[in-house]
């Protein structure tokens, strides 16, 4: 409420700002000195106009701009009723006063104008100015300067103060054209046609003024108007009751026969963000708990609501955590229409977003697995356990995946390994030993750790020879290992170790060894 009090408060001012600049056609100027000791509020006060005026009109900056002889516009109502008899005689004082001034031109100096500039201004020769003013051969001049343009003589005056006091009270005779020039503004240039812009810009307000007030006025009301109904709609619709109407209906289209009729309404809905993953959030929920063809029915009810053009619009954005809540849905809705998207992510320099696009697509084609593993340069990611149950575990199909154990692109021979132990591929035993002999110490302990899974005698007997052949560091890890694999040979094994092992450090994990069978 406080931004609407703000935006009224603005417009209010402006319409009064504009009511302050906008002169009528009752206003004349004069011309005030400033004296010693005065500052704009105190000439505001003089002749009874607003100080915001009256800087508009000299454009000053600030109210400290102004110094002592300086010249001031200043703009006065005329009066409207006619003057009396003594007031008569003070304007004719006054005339004689005003014609006994000087007739002197003065320019004061502004931003970017040079002598010559001024010249053609006020058609005088360069020269001229020049010795008026004292200037330098360079015609130096400086901002703010006062220069004298021109001289005049002073005019005679004409005492006429007598006889218009004695002529009849009622007839008032027109001031005096010159009283008018003398006090005007500042000596307009030679050339009257050739006003300012601003100039142009304040007659054009004084012809129109009844018109833009009006206006403004029109704007502020349309502005009030327009906030009343922003703050009306904030409010946004009740959600908890969109959740209820939500969940109803999928199970409308989920076990009702008529359940083919998708209601304009929800369309509507679709339109709008927060409706549209609200309605999305309770898809999802309901899908992870149905299979078959119940959940086919959810994936049939979002596309036809074209959800998934939103999720096209954010996997082509730019911003990586929208990526990755695209396929996050696409997953977890299984929608297998839009796996295609997902094969251009499966090898991303993110590792996050490369990780959930290779599963995914795994996900919702497992038969196509070789068309992921045989992608040029493909960095496969390991699965950890989480992954298998979130990813792999209802998979309806079951890749044969020692068929890549001995791939050439070690992160696919290490992913093939990991999923051999996940998924418990006995037949792949074989390949995993052969393949025991020949890997390096990463790819070893990723070997014995799918053995460990599939928990085989041979392979604990492969590993009790293995020991003998290997260095410190996977020696240590075998005999980590082994008790893992309960059989009854690791006892005497561990014994033997325990006396034959010349290492004192693999002696004593011998004995942990032997302790931890037991314990098993």
């Amino acid at each position: 409420m406080s931004v609407l009090r703000r935006i009224i408060f603005t417009a209010v001012l402006l319409l009064y700002s504009c009511s302050l600049v906008v002169a009528s056609s009752d206003d004349k100027w004069i011309i005030h000195e400033v004296q010693y000791g005065e500052n704009v509020y105190r000439i505001s006060l003089k002749y009874k106009v607003n100080m915001v005026s009256v800087m508009l009109w000299n454009e000053l900056d600030t109210l400290y701009t102004i110094q002592a002889g300086q010249k001031l516009k200043i703009k006065i109502k005329e009066q409207a009723q006619k003057p009396s008899i003594s007031q008569k005689t003070e304007r004719v004082q006054t005339t004689e006063r005003v014609q006994t001034v000087s007739q002197d031109t003065y320019h004061i100096v502004k931003a970017g104008e040079n002598v010559f500039r001024i010249s053609l201004r006020y058609k005088v020769s360069m020269d001229a100015i020049k010795s008026l003013n004292n200037l330098d051969s360079n015609c130096t001049i400086e901002i703010g300067q006062k220069l004298l343009i021109s001289k005049s003589e002073k005019k005679a005056t004409k005492p006429v103060a007598q006889k218009i006091i004695v002529q009849k009270p009622v007839v008032q005779k027109p001031v005096p054209q010159v009283q008018q020039k003398q006090t005007s503004v500042e000596k307009q240039p030679m050339n009257p046609k050739k006003g300012s812009i601003i100039e142009s810009l304040k007659a054009q307000f004084q012809k129109n003024r009844q018109y833009i007030v009006m206006g403004l006025g029109a704007l502020l009301v349309l502005i009030i108007i327009y906030l009343l109904i922003r703050l009306i709609l904030k409010r946004g619709p009740d959600y908890n009751y969109k959740k209820e109407l939500y969940t109803d209906y999928i199970s409308d289209w989920l076990y009702s026969a008529d359940s083919q009729f998708i209601p304009p309404w929800l369309f509507k809905d679709m339109k709008n963000k927060n409706l549209r993953e609200l309605f999305t959030k309770e898809l999802i929920g309901l899908k992870a708990n149905l299979l078959g063809a119940t959940g086919n029915r959810l994936v049939e009810l979002y596309e036809k609501l074209g959800l998934q053009d939103y999720i096209i619009k954010k996997l082509n954005s730019r911003d990586i955590n929208f990526k990755l809540e695209a396929i996050n849905e696409i997953s977890q809705m299984e929608v297998k229409s839009l796996s295609v998207h997902l094969f251009k992510y499966v090898n991303h320099s993110n590792q996050e977003l490369r990780k959930l696009a290779q599963f995914s697509w795994l996900k919702l084609n497992p038969e196509k697995y070789e068309e992921l593993f045989q992608v040029n340069n493909i960095l496969m990611e390991e699965p950890t356990k989480d992954d298998f149950k979130y990813i792999f575990a209802d998979a309806a199909t079951t890749p044969e995946y020692k068929n890549w154990v001995d791939y050439p692109n070690k992160s696919v021979a290490l992913f093939a390994i990991k999923m051999i132990g996940f998924l418990k591929q006995y037949d792949a035993l074989d390949v995993l030993h052969d393949q025991l002999e020949e890997a390096d110490m990463f790819m070893k302990k990723s070997i014995i750790e799918a053995l460990k899974i599939l928990n085989d005698e041979s392979s604990a007997d492969l590993l009790q020879n293995l020991y003998f052949r290997e260095n410190k560091e996977m020696k240590a890890y075998i005999l980590k290992v082994l008790p893992g694999f309960g059989v009854e040979s690791n006892e005497q094994y561990f014994k033997d170790l325990m006396v034959k092992e010349k290492d004192a450090k693999l002696r004593v994990k011998a004995n942990e060894a032997l302790n931890e069978h037991y314990a098993r």
